[in-house]
């Protein structure tokens, strides 16, 4: 009896422990299937979340095949999913670029470096081209994915469109350097001694900085535009003036001072291209000196920076211009009376030893003649210095008006005037007799007083061979000039 009982008590512990077996091999069922329940909502999250995806994801197997790629890679890439999934990841109908235009090669790549390195790569910036000709620039991570035992099992790469933003930091980094560039052009433009510098170099900036093509550069010469400069890639047939009292764009570019730009002829009706494939343009003032005209065979072909940059290039310009006849002015001024314009004492101090120099390399003679006007003291006094000042004015046109181009006639004090005759035989009495029969002429048709104007002229010659200093010279001359000035007033008195 005791021992049925000790077996009936072992049957029901043993049943007891199986019990609890039972009931832990439900809970882990119970878990299980709830992890398996997990999992599986998590692989429906993780694939929608794939598709879904903006940023494009393509997986890569140990072999270098695409296995998986998802829509936003081929939206970003301009292909077909299955057309990505056919491809080996360096298939030569990949075409890859560096953000710098130039082919980039497989080890240069994210996703074959995560797979050489066995470790992410980050943030690679390249260009795709798609199969319609455009860039997909992208910006690629690749993560590595290793198992236990550390063998490669598949690598994930993802990529986000940055087309936009290259676009943008490229538009960037030209303005910047067109920036640069015209900062430099400005200190060569500011450099330049003379407009025709100035009128090439602001050209060739157009064409290499701003990459105009076709353009033109005019300056305002009394009633026309006259084209000063024009690009390589102008028609030598254009237009070389034109005339401003006839309208047109450069015209009115002149008149308001504000720059144009157009797309097509017909939204600019002043616009008058000398070519018929002209169709779009900017004309721009160079201040209120000229105009600078822009063309191209392309419609919109210019944007409003365009127009910009051009406006700073110009402003430049017209900078230098301004110098350059500001700096003409001041010499010009500078050696010139400013009572009569004919050239001063200084002028000719400056200039007499060069013309010494010459004479003696060519062995041509000097001549001078010494000028003074007779009795102007009583002009003075009689009618007024305003008077006296006409009549010298009056006399100096005389004097330029019977001399070459190659003579120069000088104020040399007061009212004496001296010309100097280079190339000459010596011979001067010739150009004395016109000067005397002007003088006459001019009392008969142009009187600004009832007072005859005659002049008293001496005249002297240097030779190659003279050891005459130019003091002698002009002392003789002198004399002889008061000498011719005493026959006249003795004549006078005799009449």
């Amino acid at each position: 009896m005791g021992k049925e009982n000790k077996m009936q008590e072992q049957l029901i512990h043993e049943l007891a422990e199986l019990r609890q077996q039972v009931g832990k091999l439900k809970k882990a069922e119970a878990k299980r299937k709830r992890v398996e329940e997990a999992l599986r909502e998590s692989e429906e999250r993780l694939r929608g979340l794939f598709e879904t995806m903006e940023e494009g994801i393509v997986l890569i197997a140990p072999s270098g095949q695409i296995v998986h790629a998802n829509p936003a890679a081929g939206r970003i890439l301009g292909l077909k999913r299955s057309e990505i999934e056919a491809r080996h990841y360096v298939a030569p109908e990949w075409e890859i670029l560096r953000p710098d235009g130039t082919p980039m090669p497989p080890e240069e790549m994210a996703g074959p470096r995560a797979m050489k390195e066995k470790r992410p790569v980050r943030d690679v910036v390249m260009g795709v081209k798609r199969p319609d000709g455009t860039i997909s620039w992208i910006n690629v991570s690749a993560t590595p994915l290793i198992n236990e035992v550390g063998e490669l099992e598949s690598v994930v790469g993802t990529f986000v469109d940055i087309t936009e933003r290259k676009r943008a930091e490229d538009a960037l980094r030209e303005a910047r350097r067109k920036m640069e560039s015209l900062h430099e052009t400005a200190c060569q433009v500011d450099a330049c001694e003379t407009e025709d510098e100035i009128y090439r170099l602001t050209v060739k900036a157009a064409e290499e900085i701003l990459d105009f093509f076709m353009c033109t550069l005019g300056i305002v010469e009394g009633n026309k535009l006259v084209v000063k400069a024009t690009s390589s890639g102008l028609p030598p047939e254009a237009s070389r003036e034109s005339g401003l009292d006839k309208g047109g764009l450069a015209a009115k570019t002149h008149r308001t001072g504000e720059a144009y730009i157009f797309g097509s002829v017909d939204e600019a009706p002043e616009a008058r291209p000398t070519r018929e494939y002209f169709k779009s343009g900017i004309s721009a003032p160079i201040g209120d000196i000229g105009v600078f005209q822009v063309a191209s065979p392309d419609p919109d072909a210019f944007t409003q920076d365009d127009a910009r940059l051009l406006e700073l290039l110009l402003s430049h310009t017209t900078e230098a211009l301004k110098r350059i006849h500001l700096q003409s002015e001041l010499k010009e001024q500078a050696i010139h009376d400013p009572l009569t314009g004919v050239y001063n004492r200084r002028y000719f101090t400056q200039t007499i030893a060069s013309e010494f120099e010459r004479s003696k390399r060519y062995s041509h003679p000097i001549s001078f003649l010494m000028i003074d006007v007779n009795r102007f003291k009583e002009i003075n006094d009689r009618f007024g210095h305003q008077v006296g000042d006409k009549v010298l004015q009056e006399v100096a046109k005389l004097l330029q008006g019977q001399v070459r181009e190659s003579d120069t006639v000088v104020r040399y004090g007061g009212d004496e005037f001296l010309i100097l005759l280079t190339e000459t035989n010596g011979e001067t009495e010739a150009l004395v007799q016109r000067l005397h029969n002007a003088a006459a002429k001019w009392n008969e048709e142009n009187p600004i007083i009832e007072f005859p104007i005659t002049l008293a002229i001496g005249k002297n010659c240097w030779r190659s061979e003279s050891a005459e200093t130019i003091e002698t010279i002009l002392h003789k001359a002198d004399r002889r000039m008061y000498e011719d000035k005493r026959r006249q007033a003795v004549g006078d008195q005799s009449g």
